[in-house]
Formats: C-alpha cells, structure tokens, sequence
C-alpha cells in the first residue's frame, strides 16, 4: 500500500481522507480483497466512529477510522478479510466482539 498512488493510480494530489476512500472505491471496482490486520487496533473507538476524518487524524486513530468505514458499508466489509497476523477472523463475529 505504500507504493506511489497505493499501487491502484490514486492520484497522490487527493486529501489522505479522499486516498483511503478512492482506496475503498478502487479495490471494489477491480472486484478486489481487503485484508485487514486488527492488531492493535482499538476496536471500541472504530465501533463508536468519528465526527469526521479530521477527528480520527487529530486523535492519531486513522487505521480505526479505515475499520469504522468497513464496518459500516456492508458491500466493503463482505470484501474483507480480517486477520491478526496469525488468525483470520470471521467478519460477522469480529463486529459482534465490538457491539
């Protein structure tokens, strides 16, 4: 992800905010996979969401904003993969651990 446009032609010239969602749009559109490491993610405040991005930036919570996204858009999260290095987890069982 950290290639020039994240490997997928996001135009570097974006907000981060637009990057990450052009990120989103971008792997749906190629029919693509997230895999997502929950590894010291706080899953609590990617539960609870933000006001905005700039709230997630400001609090230095981006990865849970990127979760909170995925969370709630229920054709990302059918496309994620959720794993803690070592164990892939189930994505309907991971949101009830949250709720």
């Amino acid at each position: 992800m950290f290639l020039v446009g994240f490997g997928l032609g996001i135009p570097h010239h974006l907000s981060p905010e637009n990057q990450l969602r052009g990120i989103f749009r971008e792997v749906m559109r190629q029919n693509g996979v997230f895999l997502f490491n929950i590894s010291g993610v706080d899953l609590l405040e990617a539960d609870k969401g933000f006001e905005s991005f700039e709230e997630a930036d400001e609090k230095n919570q981006i990865t849970e904003w990127e979760l909170h996204q995925l969370l709630t858009n229920i054709d990302l999260l059918e496309k994620t993969i959720f794993h803690n290095g070592k164990t892939q987890f189930n994505q309907k069982l991971l949101w009830k651990s949250v709720r």
